[in-house]
């Protein structure tokens, strides 16, 4: 295409796109605009685009590329569990960038696919790259859905799951840009598709949703869309030791050792001082009732890991994924790292 190079990544198998002359953010968005239609044909079909090489330095700059690629961005995320701070009415960080040292991994998971409703797009980019470490991750869940073994892909596939959230105040109202009125978040909560929405204490609400496990693409490819391998110690531990295991080098496994065991220690002293927090914040089951084993919950994170690529960002580059096809994550990482975000009003999964 003129004015832009246009090539299909061999190693995230995102279409990525770059400059041949003019990088800035002006023409990105106008040359977006005057290719909407393979714009949307490319994220359709492969999942995702990555725009490498472009001078977005501000988050104004992003928001106006995001909002070339779709009108409809949401200047709320309902249903997060932390409160990101906003850069622009549509733009959020990612992370604190006070954070200097982040030695865990983030899981891979599709944003928000715990609630009835989702985000069909979710956009990123990289305003600082962090000195070591940072680099996002994408997994076609496709594949995620092929690496399962065939006992896991037959009991899951086009079931339903029932999904329990339970979030403060201080979070859902900040994230939801309502104020504090039991009344205005269970409206809110039921017309998100919460199947249940009920205050449990002063400051906390537990949202009940059905969600699926497995969603099909336009193409009837099975795709795999649950957070059933999340939260769980020994998958924590699994990602560390993926992760760093894609770095590389002995001194880098054994620093995962040492944060394994480190993880064991404290998850192991609050048990003793505390016992089972009898509160879980978040848990999915099955629809059916039937039980979903610690070896399912292993082999589901093993398959994302198997599906997992590196998408190494430098400062200005950013990507858009469909929420719905591609996972994301992100890799440890030491010194300053500034990542903003944006998302599309949610749809339904059902």
């Amino acid at each position: 295409m003129d004015n832009v190079n246009v090539s299909k990544s061999a190693d995230h198998g995102l279409t990525v796109v770059s400059p041949k002359k003019d990088n800035s953010p002006e023409f990105l968005q106008k040359w977006i605009l005057n290719h909407k239609d393979f714009v949307e044909e490319e994220i359709t079909k492969s999942g995702g685009m990555l725009f490498e090489g472009f001078k977005i330095k501000k988050g104004g700059d992003f928001e106006r590329v995001g909002f070339a690629i779709d009108k409809k961005l949401t200047d709320k995320h309902i249903f997060d569990g932390a409160v990101g701070t906003k850069r622009t009415q549509y733009v959020t960080d990612v992370a604190s960038p006070d954070l200097k040292n982040v030695p865990h991994p983030l899981s891979m998971h599709n944003e928000d696919s715990f609630v009835a409703k989702v985000a069909p797009k979710i956009m990123f980019c990289s305003l600082t790259s962090a000195p070591w470490g940072g680099e996002s991750l994408v997994a076609d869940c496709r594949k995620v859905y092929q690496n399962l073994p065939k006992s896991i892909q037959e009991k899951y596939r086009g079931k339903k799951l029932k999904s329990t959230l339970i979030l403060e105040d201080k979070l859902f109202l900040a994230n939801s840009l309502i104020p504090k009125n039991p009344n205005l978040i269970e409206a809110l909560g039921k017309e998100q598709g919460a199947k249940e929405v009920k205050r449990i204490s002063y400051d906390m609400t537990r949202f009940k949703f059905t969600v699926p496990a497995t969603l099909k693409s336009s193409h009837g490819e099975d795709i795999w869309f649950n957070t059933l391998h999340q939260a769980v110690f020994y998958n924590n531990c699994v990602d560390i030791w993926m992760a760093y295991k894609l770095i590389g080098g002995i001194k880098n496994r054994l620093l995962s050792i040492h944060l394994i065991l480190k993880s064991l220690i404290k998850t192991l002293i609050a048990r003793i001082k505390k016992g089972r927090d009898p509160l879980v914040m978040h848990e999915s089951v099955l629809e059916s009732g039937e039980e979903i084993t610690f070896w399912e919950k292993y082999q589901m994170n093993r398959a994302f890991w198997k599906a997992t690529k590196i998408v190494p960002l430098k400062d200005g580059d950013f990507f858009v994924l469909d929420n719905r096809m591609f996972a994301h994550g992100r890799m440890p990482y030491k010194g300053r790292r500034v990542m903003v975000s944006a998302m599309t009003e949610p749809t339904s999964t059902l």
